[in-house]
C-alpha cells in the first residue's frame, strides 16, 4: 500500500517522505516482534502507513548461555552488536531520515546510538527525527515521556543518557516507564532506581548480574534480588537464618521484603553504606514481588497485566508527532 501511495505521489508532484524506524528488541527478541514493532505497526495500521517503515536491527539480544546456547553472546556483546549494526546502517544511508525505538536491552542499545549521534556521529544527527524507549536501563535522571509522570531516579545501567535531543527547541525523545507515580501497580526497576548511594548499589549489582551472562529477564531479576539480599545480610541488617542465604531465599521474596523493611524501619534521609545496601535490596525485591507477578512492571507495556497502563499506544502518538513534524521541516 505504501509503495502505491508513493507512486501516486510522484505522478501528481507531491513530496511524500517516509522515515526509517530502527527497532531494537529486548532479551531474546528476534525480527519484527515486541514493543518497538508494536509501535511502528500501530502507526501504520491505525494512523497512517505512509509515514514510517521499520528496519529491525539484527542482534542476538541475549544474556549469555542461561536460556540459550552455551556460546550465546553476553549482554554487553549483544548491545555492542546492535549498536555497531545501527551505526553502519546510518552511515550507509546518509540521505535517509530515521528514528530509534528500543525496549529493555534494546533500549540501552538505542540510547547508545543516540549518544554516538551526539558525539562522534554528529554528522548524521540532521537525519535523526527522534526516539522512543520502553523500560530503558539507560534513562537519564528526570527524563520521561511527556504524557507520563516522572517515575523518579534514573535507569539501572551505569551508561545513561546525559542530554536529551531537541529539534527547534522541542524534545524529541520519550522514555516510557511504569511507576506508581503514574498510577501503575509497580515500578519498573530497569527504568528507575533511586538517586544517590542506594541507586549506585543497584547499578553495581546490575553490572555484576549482567556479567553472569544470564539468559532471560526473570533469571537476571532473580540474580539481582539474590545479590541485593546477600548485601543486606552482609551489612548486618538481616539476621542470619538456618541455611544462610539459601535458607532465607527459600522463604520467598515477599517474606524477605518484609524482613528487610522491618529491619530498616523508616528509610533514613542520609543512609550509611550498610543502610543503603538494605534499601537497595528493598527496591530490587519490590520489583520481584510486584503486583501481577515478578517483573510485571517491565513486561506489561501493552497493559497485558491488570494494573499497568498501555504506554505502547501512547508511544504510537509520539512517533506520529515525530514523523509529522519532520515532514513539515523537510518540506519547508
Amino acid at each position: 500500500m505504501a509503495d502505491w501511495l508513493e507512486f501516486v505521489a510522484k505522478l501528481d508532484g507531491r513530496k511524500l517522505m517516509r522515515h526509517a524506524v530502527l527497532t531494537f528488541n529486548g532479551t531474546w527478541g528476534a525480527g519484527l516482534v515486541q514493543y518497538p514493532s508494536n509501535i511502528v505497526n500501530g502507526l501504520a495500521e491505525f494512523v497512517d502507513p505512509r509515514l514510517c517503515f521499520e528496519v529491525a536491527v539484527p542482534g542476538p539480544y541475549s544474556f549469555g548461555p542461561l536460556g540459550g546456547a552455551i556460546t550465546a553472546p553476553s549482554y554487553q556483546q549483544s548491545v555492542e552488536q546492535a549498536v555497531n549494526w545501527a551505526k553502519q546502517w546510518i552511515i550507509a544511508n546518509p540521505w535517509q531520515t530515521f528514528a530509534l525505538i528500543g525496549y529493555s536491552l534494546g533500549a540501552e542499545a538505542a540510547s547508545r546510538v543516540l549518544m554516538w549521534l551526539q558525539g562522534d556521529g554528529l554528522a548524521y544527527l540532521p537525519n535523526f527525527i527522534g526516539g522512543i524507549t520502553i523500560g530503558n536501563p539507560s534513562r537519564g535522571s528526570g527524563f520521561h515521556a511527556p504524557t507520563i509522570v516522572d517515575p523518579g531516579g534514573h535507569g539501572v545501567s551505569p551508561i545513561r543518557i546525559k542530554v536529551l535531543p531537541t529539534i527547534d527547541g522541542q524534545i524529541v525523545w520519550a522514555d516510557y516507564v511504569h511507576s506508581p507515580a503514574n498510577g501503575d501497580a509497580g515500578l519498573d526497576m530497569y527504568g528507575s532506581v533511586p538517586e544517590g548511594i542506594v541507586g549506585e548499589d543497584m547499578v553495581d549489582v546490575y553490572q555484576i548480574a549482567t556479567n553472569f551472562q544470564l539468559g532471560d529477564l526473570g533469571a537476571l531479576s532473580q540474580s539481582m534480588g539474590t545479590l541485593l539480599t546477600k548485601a543486606a545480610m552482609d551489612s548486618g541488617l538481616v539476621d542470619a537464618v538456618e541455611g544462610g542465604l539459601g535458607g532465607l531465599l527459600s522463604l520467598g521474596w515477599e517474606f524477605i521484603l518484609g524482613m528487610i523493611e522491618s529491619a530498616i524501619g523508616a528509610p533514613p534521609v542520609n543512609p550509611t553504606k550498610g543502610e543503603a545496601g538494605g534499601m537497595a535490596a528493598v527496591e530490587g525485591i519490590r520489583f520481584l514481588a510486584a503486583p501481577g507477578g515478578p517483573t510485571a512492571p517491565h513486561i506489561s507495556y501493552l497493559g497485558e497485566i491488570g494494573g499497568y497502563s498501555n504506554q505502547v499506544a501512547d508511544a504510537v502518538g509520539f512517533l506520529h508527532d515525530l514523523a509529522i513534524n519532520a515532514n513539515v521541516r523537510l518540506a519547508a
